[in-house]
């Protein structure tokens, strides 16, 4: 028990390091272009730790019926879609379930994720995060200034197409320290795999 409110603790302060680095940016004149209703970093492929999968699990777990079973077959088809993927490659088929071990996704596998398919995250729903109060690290810190239509898959994967913060990028180096405390279990992988793995430990 007290791991978990240990890595509540570790979240709750990344939120908090974040609504400083995101003050900076307001204060340097500019603004964050993210806000509800843009999904464009919904398709990206998100690689979770354990425990951010199995957190997730606890919550949709606790959800109402409905609810409870949207998610649970949003995550079985996200990760069947994942696994599809993934099998297209052989460097990339270690990823069809939780990796022991340093997460190394080919790049091809990223691409063919995102821009060759339509694969939304399994938390989104009705265009919108169903689980952001607990949305993994990597969504916390997915944010930009340039115009939100310009992550859409239709523009290149280019640097110069969409500007992320040097606040932000800053901010992932500085909270490497404490993603390390909560991924000492060792298991990685894609978002709908992991929690998809982590509910049928929990049941």
């Amino acid at each position: 028990m007290q791991k978990k409110k240990n890595y509540h603790h570790l979240l709750h302060t990344i939120d908090i390091m974040i609504e400083h680095s995101t003050d900076q940016i307001h204060a340097s004149g500019e603004t964050i272009s993210c806000e509800k209703g843009c999904s464009h970093c919904c398709y990206l492929l998100v690689e979770v730790s354990w425990e951010e999968a199995t957190l997730l699990a606890e919550w949709i777990d606790a959800q109402h019926p409905k609810l409870k079973e949207k998610l649970i077959q949003n995550i079985k088809q996200n990760a069947e879609k994942a696994r599809e993927v993934f099998g297209r490659f052989k460097k990339a088929a270690p990823y069809t379930k939780p990796y022991q071990g340093t997460l190394n996704i080919p790049a091809m596998a990223y691409d063919r994720y995102f821009y060759k398919n339509d694969i939304p995250c399994p938390m989104l729903i009705d265009n919108s995060c169903a689980a952001y109060e607990v949305r993994p690290t990597p969504c916390r810190l997915h944010m930009v200034t340039s115009p939100s239509e310009l992550c859409s898959k239709k523009f290149p994967d280019d640097v110069e197409d969409y500007e992320v913060p040097e606040e932000i990028e800053t901010l992932k180096e500085e909270i490497v320290p404490m993603t390390d405390a909560f991924y000492k279990d060792g298991r990685w992988g894609q978002l709908g795999i992991m929690v998809e793995a982590a509910l049928k430990a929990l049941n």
